[in-house]
C-alpha cells in the first residue's frame, strides 16, 4: 500500500532539486546569460505536493494515535535528520573554505516561525517550519474522538484562514511567517486539501488515470497564471492539482504499477535526505568547480540526488530501528510510507 506515494515523493523531491539547480546556476553564473530568465516555477510545485502528501498521511496517522505518540514520532522523524544535515553542511563549508555562514541558531534549529527573512543554512527550512506547525495542529486533532469532529475542526480552520486573509489583505500569508501569522497563512491550505484527500480517498478507486491527468493539468494551468496579479487563484489551483496527484498515487491501481523492489520506491525512502541536502550540495559544487557550463549543472543535480538519497535512506532506516526498539514491533508497509512523510 502507498507505493505510488513513494514514487510521487521522489518525483516531488527531484522537481525541487531541478528548480534550485537552475536557480543557482543562473544566480552563480554557471550557465550563459540569456539562456533562460529564471527557473521554471512549475518545478517548485514539488513543495505543494509534499504538503498535500503530508496532509494526506497525517490524517491517516491521526486516526489511531494519541497526541503524545503522534507528536513524539513526528518530531523524531523531522529533527534528527534536519540537525544532522545542518551539521554536514556547516562542517563541509568549514572544511572547504575555513568558514561557514552565521545564523540564528535558536530560531533556525528549533524551526520556530522566524517572522521575517533570516539566513538558513539548508535553504529549505521555511517549509519545515510549516510542516512542524502542522504537526502541532494534528496532534491536537488526535484528542478529538471522531473523524467528523476532526473534519469540523479543519473546516473551521479553513474559514478562519480565509477570513483572516481577507480582513488583513493577505498580510498573514508569507513564506517566513511569525508566530501570530502562521496559523492563518493560505499556505496551510495544501495540508488541509491533503487531509480532505485522505477522507475522500475511497471514492478515488478506479479513477487513478483521470485524477493523474487532471492533477497535471491543474498544476500546469496554475503556472500560467500571474503570481503578482492572481496569487491566490494560482495557489488554489496548484493545491488542487497536487492533491489530485496524491490521491491518484494512493489508489490500488497506482500501487499495482510499482514493484516493492523498484528503485523509485527506494529513492522515495531517500526523498527527505534529497530535500534537506540538495541546495548545499548544488551550491558547493557550483562554487568549487573551476569550469562552468551545463555539464556542471547536470553534475550538481546528479550529486544532489545520489548523495541526498543515500543520506535519506540511511537516516530513514535508522529511524525505523529506533521506532522498533521503542515499540518492539516493525513498521508495516503502509505505516512506513506515512512515517516517511517529511
Amino acid at each position: 500500500m502507498f507505493l505510488g506515494l513513494q514514487v510521487l515523493r521522489f518525483l516531488a523531491a527531484t522537481s525541487i532539486t531541478l528548480y534550485h539547480a537552475i536557480h543557482y546556476a543562473l544566480t552563480m553564473e554557471i550557465v550563459p546569460s540569456g539562456w533562460i530568465d529564471h527557473s521554471p516555477t512549475i518545478l517548485s510545485s514539488g513543495v505543494t505536493v509534499f504538503f498535500a502528501l503530508s496532509g494526506f498521511l497525517m490524517a491517516k496517522m491521526a486516526e489511531d494515535s494519541t497526541p503524545l505518540r503522534f507528536l513524539s514520532r513526528r518530531l523524531l522523524r523531522i529533527y534528527p535528520p534536519f540537525l544532522t544535515a545542518i551539521g554536514i553542511t556547516v562542517g563541509s563549508k568549514l572544511l572547504i573554505w575555513g568558514s561557514a555562514p552565521q545564523f540564528d541558531s535558536v530560531v533556525v534549529l528549533s524551526l520556530f516561525p522566524p517572522g521575517g527573512p533570516i539566513p538558513y543554512p539548508l535553504g529549505v527550512e521555511w517549509s519545515l517550519v510549516y510542516e512542524v506547525f502542522f504537526y502541532l495542529v494534528v496532534s491536537g486533532l488526535c484528542t478529538l474522538p471522531t473523524t467528523m469532529a476532526r473534519q469540523a475542526f479543519i473546516a473551521a480552520w479553513t474559514i478562519a484562514i480565509v477570513v483572516a486573509n481577507e480582513l488583513f489583505t493577505r498580510s498573514v500569508t508569507t513564506m517566513l511567517p511569525g508566530p501570530g501569522q502562521i496559523s492563518f497563512s493560505y499556505i496551510n491550505l495544501a495540508f488541509i486539501a491533503g487531509m480532505c484527500g485522505w477522507w475522500l480517498r475511497a471514492r478515488a478507486e478506479g479513477f487513478c488515470v483521470p485524477l493523474l491527468v487532471a492533477g497535471l493539468i491543474a498544476i500546469a494551468t496554475a503556472h500560467t497564471i500571474s503570481a503578482d496579479q492572481h496569487w491566490l487563484a494560482r495557489h488554489l489551483i496548484s493545491v488542487l492539482g497536487a492533491t489530485l496527484l496524491v490521491v491518484s498515487a494512493s489508489t490500488l491501481q497506482a500501487t499495482g504499477w510499482v514493484s516493492r523492489r523498484s528503485p523509485l520506491v527506494m529513492l522515495g525512502d531517500g526523498s527527505y535526505g534529497i530535500y534537506l541536502l540538495h541546495v548545499p550540495i548544488i551550491t558547493i559544487i557550483f562554487a568549487i568547480c573551476a569550469t562552468k557550463g551545463f555539464v556542471i549543472v547536470l553534475a550538481g543535480i546528479a550529486a544532489a540526488i545520489v548523495f541526498g538519497a543515500a543520506y535519506g535512506v540511511m537516516e530513514f532506516n535508522l529511524y525505523r530501528k529506533v521506532i522498533y526498539r521503542i515499540e518492539m514491533r516493525p513498521l508495516t508497509t503502509a505505516t512506513a510510507a506515512a512515517e516517511q512523510s517529511g
